[in-house]
């Protein structure tokens, strides 16, 4: 064998080092601290890095850390670079697309860029640290060091209070030491901490803001068309990404243009953005089975990933953790109660075998970054931290409780809480919204209940108004009788609607882009039409027309019936919700997206010829329905139900200005596309999927370090 090329040369003087970023690196002790703290880093990775500090601004090739690592090792030594690359690379936060410290060079090998500082004299600390893995010491910001006096002011807290306050969020000088404290936090929506807690993320129903933990500002960063699901950071924390009309958008923080990432999915079930440029998203659209996907956030090129073992039920919230190669996720079949919580790995971009169960759970988890690798999740409203074993891949030991009360939405498997890196966790006070189809009169006294509370998303009245036609949770329909607390599921059918004379369904099937028609007495069945992807949306009253919306293009098409030779067509290009059809058959009313007031309004037009469209609503407007005998259409604005009086003439139609009937309660899990409202052919009776009445606001509270009430 001959003589290595590159020789690990230990300093003289005891106590040389180096400094860069936040990090000092003493070789001589193998010791390397991040503001002050000492990191847990095996002594390989730390040997490599000595190396490219040795030599910062050089390339140090792969020979020749095999040389110095692996002098007699000629076969494994790639696998054991890699590898201890990567670690390196955890300890650091640092990322192979996106370099601050190690920059990795195509086939030669590897160069340090950042600025390195030699030191000739590193002073011991007066006690020794603990040592604590490196994702639990926050970097600090130079201009992030004071918490605002806006968020003092909503504690309303004593200045001894605020403080400590401001040390235990933002200046965490010694872990053990940091102080957690319990702040309120005046934001509507539901906030996402940045990864070093520096600020925080959350939306309207058309913008997104940052709220800058330094000024305490909200400051909007987007704005440019509705905005579907909460925003979530980029690895780095650079930037924001979310899903809006237009499809899932980045945007740098705090300014800064938007890019469109992919346009696919108007509202997905969540997504995480890796430390390689990868984004993990789960998406179901009308008619297919529910996949994770892997989105490039430069190119965009959307891949979807196989999961083995997983098939027939919904994917939600998928996060990456640490390093980038593992993740979480949680995956439903939509006939149980409880999903499962899965850790999965990726390998050249493609799932590294069969994911494992850590445990049944009705929302998704979240990884506790600061708190040594905790599997964070809800069970009965209350917050419970788990050790998460990577290595062994389970979990270990006994569950600790965090939080009361935290709001979830039980139909989307999501628990409305987030976690930083450096141990500041965000929730939503409240408990989960399980919504109850109420009956209320025209003046909005309950008059009545049907079904047992759960989470509706959809309900319509068959044409009879003697029996309801429920999704009452993603992939599952159901039939109910107006004032029962009893269901029967239809077996096998993700989205229906009613047929004419209500005695059979058109739906989509669970996994395949069809749709079918199924008597409901007989359960027999006829393919109406094959290879498409629909969300279905109503039959006209005769019976010789179906209106659905081609999910790939949001077009609005009718197709004759009795299916026949004859093609569908598209009756609309444009996106449009919550269509309904006028008895006589010869209208339909809808609601559509209107982007120059960034919100969505009633319209009315022909179903005979398009013509031109007549609008209803005023001020916004979403869920209308048509009344049994024409007269009425009732929609929703907000919380408030609205009724428009309609009077045909000839070709025309006019309608009155709107009336406010009564306030509902919303339910929190109500999505785009969702329909909850109903009405009885005579207008007397309105059916609403109500929220359970609030124990009190449901407002988010920011925890500066949840860490710390661990036991062990």
């Amino acid at each position: 064998m001959s003589s290595p090329r590159f020789r690990i040369v230990r300093p003289d003087a005891r106590g040389r080092g180096y400094r860069f970023g936040p990090f000092e690196f003493e070789p001589s002790s193998g010791e390397i601290r991040k503001n002050g703290l000492k990191l847990k880093v095996r002594q390989q990775s730390l040997q490599i890095l000595e190396m490219l500090l040795d030599r910062a601004g050089e390339v140090i090739t792969r020979e020749d850390i095999r040389a110095a690592l692996w002098p007699d090792n000629t076969v494994e030594f790639d696998r054991g670079i890699n590898t201890s690359m990567q670690r390196l690379r955890d300890a650091l936060g640092d990322s192979a697309d996106r370099p601050k410290y190690i920059e990795t060079l195509a086939r030669k090998g590897y160069r340090f860029i950042g600025n390195v500082e030699r030191i000739e004299d590193v002073s011991e600390p007066a006690t020794a640290p603990q040592e604590v893995n490196a994702e639990s010491v926050p970097e600090i910001p130079p201009k992030r060091r004071r918490i605002t006096r806006r968020l003092v002011a909503e504690v309303a807290a004593t200045a001894v209070l605020t403080a400590i306050s401001v040390i235990g969020w933002t200046r965490h000088t010694e872990y053990e030491k940091r102080p957690n404290w319990t702040l309120p936090l005046s934001i509507p929506s539901e906030p996402s901490p940045a990864p070093d807690g520096s600020g925080l993320l959350w939306k309207t129903a058309n913008q997104v803001f940052y709220r800058d933990s330094a000024t305490g500002t909200d400051t909007p960063i987007y704005k440019d068309a509705a905005v579907n699901d909460e925003p979530v950071w980029s690895w780095d924390g650079s930037q924001a990404l979310f899903q809006t009309r237009n499809g899932l958008t980045r945007v740098p923080v705090p300014n800064g243009p938007p890019v469109l990432v992919w346009l696919g999915p108007h509202i997905t079930r969540g997504y995480s953005w890796g430390p390689d440029g990868s984004i993990l998203v789960a998406w179901q659209a009308a008619g297919l089975e529910s996949s994770l996907y892997l989105v490039d956030a430069d190119k965009g090129e959307p891949k979807r990933l196989e999961i083995p073992r997983l098939s027939g039920g919904v994917f939600y919230e998928p996060e990456f953790l640490p390093g980038g190669r593992q993740f979480l996720f949680t995956w439903g079949a939509a006939d149980e109660k409880e999903a499962g919580i899965y850790l999965a790995s990726l390998r050249n971009g493609k799932p590294d075998g069969a994911p494992v169960l850590l445990r049944r759970n009705t929302t998704a988890g979240h990884f506790g970054w600061s708190a040594n690798n905790r599997l964070l999740y809800l069970q009965d409203d209350v917050l419970y931290a788990q050790k998460l074993n990577l290595d062994r891949r389970m979990l270990d030991g006994a569950p600790e409780k965090i939080v009361p009360d935290v709001l979830s939405r039980i139909s989307m498997r999501h628990a409305l809480f987030h976690v930083s890196r450096n141990g500041a966790l965000v929730w939503k006070h409240g408990r989960a919204d399980r919504t109850q189809l109420t009956w209320f009169d025209r003046a909005g006294n309950v008059i009545g209940k049907a079904g047992p509370p759960g989470q509706p998303i959809s309900v319509r009245l068959a044409p009879d108004g003697k029996h309801l036609l429920i999704d009452i949770d993603v992939g599952a329909s159901c039939v109910l009788e107006p004032d029962q607390n009893s269901y029967w599921r239809l077996p096998l059918v993700s989205e229906a609607i009613w047929g004419a004379d209500g005695t059979h369904v058109f739906y989509t099937p669970r996994g395949g882009g069809r749709i079918l028609e199924r008597d409901l007495a007989s359960g027999q069945e006829r393919e109406i039409l094959a290879n498409v992807t629909a969300r279905l949306q109503a039959v006209s009253p005769d019976g010789r027309a179906l209106l659905f919306v081609a999910e790939d293009k949001t077009y609005l098409v009718r197709l004759d019936l009795p299916p026949s030779k004859v093609r569908p067509t598209v009756f609309m290009a444009e996106h449009v919700l919550h269509i309904s059809v006028s008895p006589d058959g010869k209208w339909i009313v809808y609601s559509t997206y209107i982007a120059s007031v960034s919100r969505t309004e009633i319209f009315v037009r022909s179903l005979s010829a398009p013509g031109i469209p007549r609008q209803i609503s005023t001020e916004g407007g979403a869920n209308p329905v048509w009344r049994g005998d024409g007269r009425e259409i009732l929609y929703r604005n907000g919380n408030r139900i609205l009724s428009v009086r309609i009077r045909e003439s000839g070709d025309r139609i006019d309608a009155s200005a709107p009336q406010d009937l009564f306030n509902v309660r919303v339910p929190a899990s109500l999505v785009g596309d969702s329909q909850p409202l109903a009405v009885t052919p005579d207008g007397s009776r309105i059916l609403f999927a109500q929220a359970p009445e609030p124990e009190g606001p449901p407002t988010a509270f920011l925890m500066t370090a949840w860490d710390q009430m661990l036991k062990h």
